[in-house]
């Protein structure tokens, strides 16, 4: 028997897929699915509507989890890119008095513009109170293409910072918060990453994880994905100051240049689990890498970023340069006592607060029996790691803080 829960899920497997199932045909969604893998793997789900929206979502793990995960991120993707979201305008200067945004890389460009107007929406906490406002455009891709109507204010230098980062899915509310947490961690963590090892080029030293053994879940699926990928896994721990371990799975072969930047990561309350799905995450892109034509849009980011060699170096993610770094192994920390969603969330949440980080939440969509598509901005923190899209970013202040520290 192989368990099925999951450290940061309210609710079991099967009745996860039973909701998921149930709103993707309340939405009138055609579902076509592939699974690729063996133990473990990648699920894909595209999803179509009879006006000709469309959109795709994987999931990574088991089989099974990894079926219900894509379905999750396939709608995620498909509300994110074709639900309209209810927005208003802020005036630049405006936006930029506002206390928690006081730190953010927001701040540059609305000094350059501060009579003009963007879209905005509002960000609340936990117990939904207002927090800050924050621009549409840098948290929905391509925003910049469709502005909304007396929106003033210049996109085109903001939209190389935009990502969906901070939106997630999930099949009730506390449960999108947490995942969505979690990822602004990982994300900033991955920044702080590629700014230390290869914009920087500093001597910062590596932390290795050993690999638990195969009496444990987390060793079987570890050695699985070996298997699957035909090649060792290496694992460092790039965790930063905040509660959630953050983890970064590499595979640890040089078959092909471009696969240092097809790495998987994830960041969690639970050591344990964050090493999973980072290990998951590292089968689940490197087997959507085979098919052809799969690297295109990531070759074309390597030539789009050759005028900027140390932003290359950032995306060809050379191991070389890691193996060449003095380092050591550590052994992940026995697991800590089972803790449900909601005191995950308001333990993630008041740590953030304590160093000094303010996360605000908007929902997006609530749906059947809880599902809910929520975006989280915590500000202040970094946006480096685009970088892997071959966008053309500069270290926003927290990554500029760490550009002469040592270890």
């Amino acid at each position: 028997m192989h368990m099925t829960y999951v450290a940061e899920r309210e609710l079991p497997l099967a009745t996860a897929r039973q909701r998921i199932d149930e709103q993707l045909a309340q939405l009138a969604l055609n579902v076509e699915e592939h699974w690729e893998g063996t133990w473990v793997g990648s699920a894909r789900i595209g999803l179509s509507s009879q006006t000709g929206a469309t959109s795709q979502g994987c999931g990574k793990g088991l089989e099974q989890e990894a079926r219900v995960g894509a379905r999750f991120e396939a709608l995620e993707h498909f509300l994110d890119e074709h639900l309209t979201r209810n927005a208003h305008l802020n005036e630049a200067s405006d936006l930029a008095r506002m206390p928690t945004l006081q730190d953010d890389m927001l701040q540059p460009w609305l000094a350059a513009q501060p009579q003009e107007k963007l879209a905005c929406q509002a960000y609340h906490d936990l117990d939904g109170q207002w927090l800050f406002d924050y621009p549409l455009c840098l948290t929905r891709p391509d925003y910049a293409d469709h502005p909304a109507a007396g929106e003033t204010f210049d996109l085109r230098g903001l939209r190389r910072y935009s990502s969906n980062d901070g939106s997630a899915i999930g099949a009730t509310l506390q449960e999108a918060i947490l995942h969505a947490l979690n990822q602004s961690i990982e994300r900033d963590a991955l920044s702080l990453f590629f700014l230390r090892h290869y914009y920087y080029r500093q001597p910062s030293p590596l932390r290795w994880v050993s690999k638990p053994g195969t009496h444990t879940e987390l060793g079987r699926i570890w050695q699985h994905a070996e298997d699957c990928l035909e090649a060792p896994i290496g694992v460092l721990d790039i965790s930063s100051e905040f509660a959630s371990s953050t983890y970064l799975a590499l595979r640890m072969s040089q078959a092909s240049r471009l696969h240092g930047a097809l790495f998987g990561a994830g960041a969690s309350l639970d050591p344990w689990h964050a090493v999973r799905r980072a290990v998951t995450e590292l089968v689940q892109v490197q087997l959507n890498s085979r098919p052809p034509g799969a690297l295109d849009e990531l070759k074309l980011a390597e030539r789009l970023l050759r005028p900027f060699p140390r932003l290359q170096s950032c995306l060809q993610f050379d191991l070389d340069v890691l193996l060449e770094k003095a380092g050591h192994t550590v052994a992940l920390p026995d697991p800590g006592p089972r803790c449900s969603v909601r005191q995950q969330l308001r333990y993630l949440y008041a740590d953030l607060q304590r160093h000094g980080r303010q996360a605000g939440i908007c929902q997006l969509f609530q749906g059947h029996e809880g599902i809910s598509l929520v975006n989280v901005v915590v500000p202040g923190l970094e946006r480096f790691h685009l970088v892997c899209s071959g966008n053309v970013v500069c270290p926003g202040p927290r990554g500029l803080a760490h550009r002469s520290q040592q270890p």
